[in-house]
């Protein structure tokens, strides 16, 4: 660990150790997911069956665990 540079060191620091979700990023992050859902929904029922709806879906999900990730993290150490 002590070999690491500084930037590895901040990199393995928000990988490994991240904070809990705060009541008020709890909040942030229902209102991110009812946005995802809204969004779910329309590609559902507008788009077809189709590789394209495959990879706006496969889309959706990254979106939003990453956007759940940021929320969480907050300004860490990667700011």
């Amino acid at each position: 660990m002590n070999k690491l540079s500084s930037e590895a060191k901040a990199m393995r620091a928000r990988i490994i150790n991240w904070q809990s979700p705060t009541v008020d990023d709890l909040k942030s992050i229902r209102t991110v997911e009812q946005m995802g859902e809204q969004l779910l929904d329309a590609i559902l029922l507008y788009c077809p069956n189709n590789h394209e709806r495959s990879e706006a879906l496969d889309s959706l999900e990254v979106l939003l665990t990453w956007t759940r990730k940021s929320i969480i993290r907050g300004n860490g150490i990667d700011q």
